[in-house]
């Protein structure tokens, strides 16, 4: 064969695996559209605008710190055992760009970036509907600037995890999912539970301020006495002219009720999805996502084996999901709710669509070496795992609103547990001993630590500061409302003139500090 054919050929290979590259990196971005959807419909719509924003803030937070040092970080390089990477600092400033250049690493940095926007994501889905933009800005900054590539440094970048241990992840369901899941669950702990979502708040209003069938001002007077905030649910509302404009930014149970009527009351004070078809959409094109994210971590597509991995995992993709669903369609219900509870169309389409997307998170570690029905088994496995931890969240009143840790952390582990046994390089199931059994057990120990850590460090500075959850009247009329809309800003520091009775800011203070600890 000659020199030209060689080169020819050459140049036609290197070009498929840099369009392989590219097209899996846009397909895993556009795993973003998917998460604002899952997100904005499985939550109150009074918050489901600010998601929108948040995803997109956030990942143009990780644009530029993986260009910065996150890429150089996890792929600058570990030999000579290096902790984490010292290369390609700035990515891209020393690659070659020419159209004969074949080393570059633009289309690799493609398709990473891509992929380092999905870990924070997983984490403003833990804390979501508390969470201001600037704490979770704050701590995606930290999350993809450190936290997660020093991990892909260790395992994907070639360090000491897959060169020493032989710990196998293809897809990153530790990497990516535990990583994700355990830094939210750090936030779940320090920021606590939505405001009336288990009635451990006590309302900031006077009991006189109580709802009746006819509210006006004339009928609100000052006492000590706080009601439960859902006691606001199941009282008819008349509402009367505030009366005069300077009144309506304050921050009183009247203008509370005016703004609901105004908005959309049902949107409030109902947890749970408040669109299934957006949150479905949403998990359907997290599918989609999903079949381009675990095909394209072959990272080749020209060459023999990596081509049948991909296509391994692509079909493992589906099966997978299957697995996890079959699994927590049947379980998830009467372990949650008893099983004489009646089922719903509500319960059960957002349990299928977490619990399909959690077996693929679980077939995430081995699923580019796992027969078809190994795939179907630990898809089952990722589906036991999120059921009982649904259990654990609903009986330790945790408040995930998305199910987000259930999914990518419970499914996340099971995936690196899984792995030990079922993958055909190194499982114990293929005769290759239990060392995997011990250091994949290791590794998720110390994944999950260094997430958690970290984060909790990074969260607990930010409530410390008053930047990680929002004031409680954004709270409790929504941030699309109060900061996208901008109609109305309720001032709770003003007294309304005249009539004697006013919200105090320590006193919603008080609201906070006062509300029981959730179990962690």
């Amino acid at each position: 064969m000659s020199a030209v054919v060689t080169a020819q050929l050459e140049n036609l290979t290197q070009g498929l695996d840099k369009s392989w590259m590219i097209l899996c990196g846009a397909m895993v971005f556009s795993m973003q559209i998917g998460f604002a959807w899952l997100e904005a419909g499985a939550i109150r719509k009074k918050n489901s605008a600010t998601v929108y924003y948040k995803l997109t803030l956030n990942t143009l937070i990780t644009v530029f710190t993986w260009w910065v040092l996150g890429y150089s970080f996890a792929f600058g390089s570990n030999e000579g055992g290096r902790f984490v990477g010292a290369k390609h600092f700035y990515a891209g400033n020393a690659w070659g760009d020419s159209f004969e250049e074949i080393s570059s690493q633009y289309a690799h940095w493609t398709f990473q970036v891509s992929i380092a926007a999905v870990v924070p994501a997983i984490t403003g889905g833990v804390i979501a509907e508390r969470a201001t933009l600037m704490g979770t800005a704050i701590h995606t900054f930290f999350m993809t600037l450190l936290i997660y590539p020093f991990v892909l440094s260790w395992t994907w970048g070639m360090g000491w995890m897959t060169e020493d241990w032989d710990y196998m992840d293809f897809t990153g369901s530790g990497m990516i999912h535990c990583i994700g899941s355990f830094a939210g669950l750090a936030g779940l702990i320090i920021i606590g539970p939505r405001y009336g979502r288990f009635d451990q708040h006590k309302s900031v209003f006077d009991e006189s301020l109580r709802p009746k069938p006819i509210i006006s001002s004339e009928n609100m007077s000052p006492t000590k006495n706080a009601v439960p905030m859902n006691a606001l649910e199941h009282q008819p509302l008349k509402i009367h002219e505030i009366r005069s404009e300077e009144d309506n930014t304050a921050f009183t149970l009247e203008n509370i009720q005016k703004l609901r009527a105004k908005v959309n009351e049902d949107s409030y004070d109902q947890f749970g999805p408040s669109d299934l078809g957006v949150t479905l959409t949403g998990a359907l094109f997290l599918w989609l996502g999903f079949i381009f994210f675990n095909a394209g971590s072959s990272i080749v597509m020209s060459k023999a084996p990596f081509w049948s991995m991909a296509e391994k995992a692509a079909a493992n993709t589906f099966l997978a999901g299957f697995g996890g669903a079959l699994i927590a369609i049947i379980f998830k219900h009467p372990l949650v709710n008893g099983w004489n509870h009646p089922r719903t169309l509500r319960d059960d389409a957002c349990t299928v669509g977490n619990a399909f997307l959690g077996g693929m998170v679980a077939n995430g570690a081995g699923m580019n070496t796992y027969e078809p029905f190994e795939a179907i088994i630990v898809g089952m496995i990722g589906g036991i795992f999120y059921t009982l931890l649904c259990v654990l969240f609903d009986r330790k009143k945790w408040d995930d609103a998305l199910e987000a840790f259930q999914l990518h952390g419970g499914c996340g582990t099971a995936g690196v547990w899984a792995c030990a046994f079922f993958n055909h390089t190194t499982g114990v199931f293929r005769g290759h001993g239990g060392h995997a059994v011990w250091r994949h057990f290791v590794v998720w120990i110390i994944f999950a630590s260094w997430s958690f850590i970290w984060s909790f460090i990074i969260f607990y500075i930010l409530n410390r500061y008053n930047l990680l959850r929002v004031d409680l009247k954004t709270e409790i009329v929504g941030t699309d409302y109060i900061d996208f809309a901008g109609h109305l800003k309720f001032d709770v520091t003003r007294r309304i003139e005249g009539k004697g009775h006013h919200s105090q800011p320590q006193h919603i203070e008080v609201a906070y500090q006062s509300a029981p600890k959730t179990e962690a």
